[in-house]
């Protein structure tokens, strides 16, 4: 074995028998016949005093305490000395346990309890392959130190008197408030502290900067369709406020003023119903504040050019122009003492119906376009409702006019009648609304008119239906009498193609008897029981339907008939016998008889007693008689007949 320097107390390994053999007990002689041994030696100790008392809780400037190997393997020509190095604890009972994780040349105390420690090292390189040797032990007392005297400061601890180690904790500062700097627009704010014990000091409780206010309490004062006055909260401490209005895509600035503990600015030149960015900042020097931002809104321009587009007797529909920068609209009406309103929603809506109108009446509207809630000057305007339509209308027609009568319409000026004949209208005017019945001629007979009736009030109508109205049948002409004879009369008449047929009337015995003739082709009529000479009144009109034209008027005078059949039933020499037909309608008869140069009359009463025997003539002569039959003091016309007597 060489060795260069050998301590007491190191151990080597034999590798083949490997057992531990104090080199300090061989000499150089010796070992370096043992067993072929070579080892390559370094010192080794532990470098802290044996049964040396450490404190674990103590302050130790220069590090943990620990146990360490004094020095590290050296290498000769030959092989690298490389060492791996384990300590190990000796129990109170002698066991030996390996302490894991110590692999080091230095043992930690700080981890450790008071007890025995040794290190061992072993080589690992080819040539020194299990060459292995151990320190000496080394007992370790570990324990705490009562730590006991020193003055701590305000930033250091108290130095113990034992160990020297620092315990326990500064003083620390006892720092108080001695002045306060207000933060400004431009800097911050901040207090200044010392410590009462050692008068140090600094700076702290930052302030930030103090913020420009912001605006508050904007209000909008006054609104029209062009301007817009805006307020808001004053800032006493401030420069001023810049305030700006986006107009035409770019932002237009607006001047402002201060009025007591208000801030006041007027937005002009701005356009009708429009919505208008604005935004309001305070500044201070060149600092500003945050921009408030906020919308503001111009009343719509006015509602215009208010029409009526319909008016009943109730309701009126009006309508305006539109305005398209309008919400909707608000449309009111004066009515009852108050005015009644009603809505319009979206701007395309330019109409609106006004209900529960009187008829005949003029009411004040008035129309205001609306964006939110704002609402455009009134525009005001009248309407006018129609007269209520005529009602209770009746008729009587004749052949050439029609009469139309009607209820009284309270909401009347007056009327007009219209007529459609002859290929146009013709109009007749009544003015007062009392005015409630009308006679319209010259018409033509059974033809239909289209005929109407409206109220008027003003220059208003009300509305109306049309009427068709018949006239009654053409007046029937032509009426004559035809022939009238003895008890009976036939008149006649042209006839009326048109009609259904004819009422004939006579007036006898204090009375009007009628006659219905059911074709309109039978334009005759016989009428019976009428007394010979007496004249009576007759009466003739055409009818279709329930129609009944007017009456076309005659007389009719009834004459005997002349007699008939005469004959001579018995013929003597100095006389002859006459008869003739009968007329149940003669008081009687007169006979005449030509002779001696003169009629010699004879007068029979009785319309039965129609024979006569004439005497006082000569035979074989011939004699011209003449017969008549009379009524009253009227006599009908002769008739003649020559007669012979016997010879």
């Amino acid at each position: 074995m060489i060795a260069d320097y050998i301590d007491p107390g190191f151990w080597v390994q034999d590798r083949g028998t490997k057992e531990w053999i104090d080199i300090y007990s061989l000499n150089k002689a010796t070992a370096s016949s043992t067993n072929g041994l070579t080892v390559r030696l370094c010192p080794m100790q532990i470098i802290k005093p044996i049964d040396t008392v450490y404190y674990t809780n103590g302050y130790y400037p220069d590090g943990i305490p620990s146990l360490q190997i004094s020095a590290v393997p050296w290498y000769s020509g030959e092989v690298d000395a490389k060492v791996a190095y384990q300590w190990i604890a000796i129990d109170e009972n002698g066991y030996e346990t390996v302490i894991e994780g110590a692999t080091d040349r230095k043992l930690s105390l700080e981890n450790l309890t008071t007890g025995r420690y040794y290190c061992r090292l072993t080589y690992s390189n080819a040539a020194t392959a299990g060459v292995s040797m151990k320190s000496d032990v080394v007992t370790a007392t570990i324990t705490e130190c009562e730590h006991s005297g020193g003055e701590a400061t305000c930033t250091k601890k108290a130095k113990c008197e034992i160990c020297g180690a620092e315990y326990g904790e500064p003083l620390g500062h006892d720092y108080v408030v001695i002045k306060v700097v207000e933060p400004d627009y431009f800097n911050k704010g901040y207090s200044v502290f010392e410590c009462t014990r050692c008068e140090d000091t600094y700076l702290g409780n930052y302030v930030p900067v103090k913020p420009i206010p912001d605006v508050e309490e904007i209000a909008v004062e006054k609104t029209t369709y062009n301007e817009v006055d805006i307020s808001w909260k004053d800032i006493s401490d401030v420069d001023g406020f810049n305030v700006e209005c986006y107009v035409g895509d770019q932002w237009k600035k607006i001047d402002c003023s201060a009025e007591g503990d208000r801030a006041v600015a007027k937005l002009s030149g701005l356009s009708a119903g429009l919505k208008y960015k604005v935004r309001i900042v305070a500044y201070a020097g060149s600092v500003i504040g945050k921009y408030r931002y906020f919308y503001v809104d111009t009343v719509p321009s006015p509602v215009w050019n208010i029409n009526t587009v319909k008016a009943t007797d109730e309701t009126v529909r009006i309508s305006w122009n539109r305005n398209t920068r309008a919400d909707g609209y608000k449309v009111e009406w004066y009515i009852d003492n108050q005015w009644s309103v009603k809505t319009v929603t979206g701007n395309n809506n330019i109409a609106a119906v006004i209900d529960g109108l009187c008829a005949g009446t003029r009411y004040k509207v008035r129309v205001s376009a609306y964006k939110g809630d704002l609402y455009s000057p009134y525009t005001y305007g009248y309407i006018n409702t129609l007269p209520s339509k005529v009602t209770g209308i009746t008729q009587t027609v004749t052949s050439s006019s029609f009469t139309l009568k009607w209820d009284k319409n309270e909401s009347a000026d007056g009327y007009t009648v219209q007529y459609y004949a002859d290929g146009k209208w013709n109009e007749k005017s009544l003015v007062g609304n009392d005015k409630t019945t009308v006679t319209i001629g010259s018409l033509k007979g059974y033809k239909t008119y289209k005929v109407r009736i409206k109220a008027y009030k003003g220059e208003l109508q009300s509305t109306f239906d049309d009427i068709y109205i018949t006239t009654a049948p053409t007046k029937v002409d032509g009426l004559k009498v035809k022939s009238a004879v003895d008890s009976k009369a036939v008149v006649i008449w042209n006839a009326d193609a048109t009609a259904d047929g004819y009422n004939v009337g006579y007036y006898i015995g204090g009375k009007w008897v009628e006659k219905t003739i059911t074709d309109n082709k039978t334009a005759m009529a016989e009428l019976d029981g009428l007394t010979p000479y007496s004249t009576y009144k007759v009466r003739v009109r055409a009818y279709k339907g329930n129609l009944y034209g007017d009456y076309s008027y005659t007389t009719v005078t009834a004459v005997l008939s002349p007699v008939t059949n005469i004959k001579v039933v018995s013929a003597k020499s100095n006389s002859i016998t006459v008869k003739w037909g009968k007329n149940a309608s003669a008081d009687g008869y007169k006979v005449e008889i030509y002779k001696g140069g003169k009629w010699v009359k004879k007068t029979l009463k009785g319309s039965t007693n129609a024979t006569v025997t004439i005497g006082g003539l000569r035979a074989g002569s011939v004699y011209k008689v003449r017969i008549a039959s009379y009524k009253g003091a009227n006599t009908s016309t002769f008739t003649y007949a020559n007669v012979n007597t016997a010879k």
